[in-house]
């Protein structure tokens, strides 16, 4: 009985929180970082919500496996921070009016507010609480308070909503792991959604404000993916957003000088092309030429400038990338060199060591370790959500792209490779499609290239394309092989063909195309039999065909997902 009468109390402690979140986020604008503080409050309310569904609090079945003395101490908790002015004065100094509500005011309208995403957040939890609601304002035996925000300062508004943060931490950490794990990956999905469709500086500051990095890996890849995405915003803002929130010159970029640059050998002389080793002031580095072309050096700068910031901030390991130089201008040679460092030593890595293409080593190498062919994968996955959620298209990613680090006298592929490739990357914007180049015609290269993608009557760029291009690298992973030889073998040429070929199994006239993977059970078999059916299932994501939302990140959400659950 006791127990019976822990849970009816926190049922009406957490019903009255579910009530009093709305009537906050209904108050008065609070200047002009209130749709910040709001937009806090919504995505806690949010929480609280889910947290009520996961526990069974909200359904009248509450789970047995939470301590209700517990979390009715941190909702009373809440409560208090929420509808008490005296605590805030007591507590944070802060001098709030309230007012008593009639059941009138509980319904009234929202606010207006400028932000898109507190339009978007009050919609998610209205969506998510309206039989809560119902249900809360019925319970009430006294008056509700609303809180008068407007007369607070922001530092120390901030400071309540980051303990209230905190209480719904708390309560997250009473329920079972396996409902964490997935109230958190919820969460997670949800908040890199809302950083994606942020087209201004200032609501990326919020999501920010919203994650918690130090929690976990996960949610520091969603930070560093914000990151990005607000350095994006602010080079190149969209017409009819707000001012920058921070100026130019606060993004500084370090530009190399040409003649300080000399071959790795001493004896040869730079090929200027491609992905070359080379030193740099005397320290070893990895440059990556990109051609000025059309449409001429002046033009090109620019854009070539805001992709060298960009890679310069792509420091987190999520983007498992090379780590940032600088970038090396030589309008002499109508060239730039994107210039990146040696990764930092390992324990596998010590002493000298060696780098190769993924690409060279699949064709030199007779047998790899399956577990590090799906790390490999997975990273590359990752890599293209992280690029994908802070608004930057890669269209140049295949295995001659990806690079692999070696002890001097180890020949067995490490679990570690990095992307590059960057030099036809661009925004996924109509600033972006603006700038955006062409990229070079070779037949190897067009292999990796969506059927839509090639060819003079080729669509612009988008996400769907860099999905494709990764699902012909784990193709590569699954089966160890060269594209070339895995389409040859899968789609044999015709007599006709074979006569115009010269002798090459895949020739310009005929790329085949990996959108028919789903139907394919042969190729299926194979990689299932090499690689296991999950590594399968995500490869067939890749090449999935069906029209679909290019704004939506599930798809490359899920090909991780897959990834991730394989245990070898």
């Amino acid at each position: 009985m006791e127990v019976l009468g822990t849970v009816v109390g926190v049922a009406q402690v957490f019903e009255t929180c579910i009530s009093t979140y709305k009537l906050i986020c209904l108050a008065n604008n609070v200047g002009k970082d209130g749709d910040q503080i709001v937009s806090r409050l919504q995505w806690e309310y949010y929480r609280l919500i889910q947290w009520g569904k996961r526990s069974g609090i909200e359904s009248n079945s509450p789970s047995n496996r939470v301590n209700w003395e517990v979390a009715k101490s941190l909702l009373e908790e809440q409560q208090e921070l929420l509808t008490s002015a005296e605590k805030l004065k007591s507590k944070y100094n802060l001098d709030i009016d309230d007012e008593i509500l009639t059941a009138t005011k509980l319904e009234e309208k929202a606010a207006e507010t400028s932000s898109s995403l507190t339009r978007f957040l009050r919609h998610l939890t209205a969506a998510e609480s309206g039989s809560l609601r119902a249900r809360a304002i019925q319970s009430q035996n006294s008056p509700l308070r609303r809180l008068r925000w407007a007369s607070t300062g922001k530092d120390k508004t901030d400071r309540v909503v980051t303990d209230i943060a905190e209480l719904n931490d708390r309560l997250d950490y009473l329920l079972d792991s396996v409902d964490r794990d997935r109230l958190n990956a919820a969460s997670e999905s949800l908040l890199r959604d809302l950083i994606t469709h942020c087209n201004n500086p200032n609501e990326v500051n919020t999501i920010n404000a919203l994650l918690n990095p130090s929690i976990s890996d996960s949610n520091q890849a969603l930070a560093a993916a914000a990151s990005l995405r607000q350095i994006r915003l602010l080079l190149a803002p969209p017409k009819g957003s707000e001012q920058r929130s921070e100026p130019r010159g606060a993004l500084q970029l370090l530009e190399l000088r040409p003649r300080r640059l000399t071959p790795e050998d001493s004896t040869q002389t730079l090929k200027y092309a491609g992905i070359e080793p080379a030193v740099y002031k005397g320290q070893n580095v990895i440059v990556e030429w990109k051609v000025a072309e059309n449409p001429g050096w002046d033009q090109l700068a620019k854009y070539v400038r805001r992709l060298a910031l960009l890679l310069s901030k792509m420091d987190d390991p999520s983007f498992h990338t090379l780590p940032w130089q600088g970038l090396l201008p030589w309008r002499e040679r109508s060239l730039f060199g994107f210039v990146y460092r040696y990764p930092v030593p390992t324990e596998q890595l010590k002493g000298s060591h060696r780098y190769e293409l993924l690409y060279s080593v699949i064709q030199s190498s007779a047998i790899a370790p399956l577990s590090h062919r799906v790390k490999i994968g997975k990273d590359m996955a990752e890599t293209v959500l992280q690029l994908h959620t802070a608004g930057w298209l890669h269209k140049g990613i295949r295995s001659e792209n990806i690079i692999a680090f070696f002890a001097q006298n180890e020949e067995i592929l490490p679990e570690k490779a990095h992307l590059v490739g960057f030099e036809y990357a661009r925004p996924d914007s109509t600033d972006g499609l603006a700038i955006t180049q062409l990229p070079g015609g070779s037949l190897g290269a067009d292999q990796y290239r969506h059927p839509r993608a090639r060819g003079a009557h080729r669509k612009s760029y988008r996400k769907a394309f860099d999905l494709y291009a990764l699902g012909c690298v784990l193709l590569e992973l699954a089966l160890w092989k060269p594209l070339a030889a895995i389409l040859a073998e899968t789609h044999p040429a015709t007599d006709e063909e074979r006569r115009h070929s010269n002798g090459s199994p895949i020739n310009e006239a005929r790329v085949p195309s990996l959108l028919s993977f789903q139907t394919c059970t042969s190729l299926q078999v194979l990689v299932t039999h090499f690689a296991g059916s999950m590594f399968c299932d995500a490869i067939a994501l890749c090449f999935e065909d069906r029209a679909f939302d290019d704004n939506s990140l599930d798809r490359q959400k899920t090909v991780l997902e897959k990834l991730g659950k394989i245990s070898i």
